[in-house]
């Protein structure tokens, strides 16, 4: 009997290659992501260093207006780091949706290659099966 042979081969490799997309896609999103959130805590903590510069005297008024530039630029940049960490987020959303429907094809692609190779099973376990009645019709006959 001729081997097992998945047709649709061929496809099920393109889809996984395609997943395999989607998950570097995902990964390379969260890690800008990530990068995003830490520049944004590294803002906040430099910010509440800024604080501590200030120093009391005669001077106070030039560092306080110092600190005061230094942390509106601080929050300039912080602001844009948000706005960019919400379309990071909502980037990762869709790419993880795409993910999810590229897993859902690779199951379905891997399910019905199971289900093709039982039926392939199936198939040549009946084949072994009729052969042995056969052989075992032969040998009846023979002792005949």
């Amino acid at each position: 009997m001729k081997k097992f042979s998945f047709r649709l081969e061929s496809v099920m490799k393109v889809r996984e290659t395609r997943k395999k997309l989607a998950e570097k896609a995902v990964s390379a999103t969260q890690t800008r992501l990530n990068k995003v959130v830490d520049e944004v805590q590294s803002i906040d903590h430099k910010r509440q260093q800024s604080f501590y510069f200030e120093r009391p005297g005669d001077e106070m008024t030039f560092w306080m207006g110092v600190c005061d530039s230094f942390r509106k630029r601080l929050n300039i940049e912080k602001d844009q780091l948000e706005a960019q960490r919400q379309k990071l987020e909502q980037q990762l959303q869709v790419e993880k949706k795409k993910l999810l429907v590229k897993l859902r094809e690779e199951k379905v692609m891997t399910t019905l290659k199971e289900s093709q190779f039982q039926d392939y099973l199936r198939e040549v376990d009946k084949a072994e099966q009729q052969e042995m009645e056969e052989l075992d019709i032969l040998k009846r006959g023979n002792k005949k």
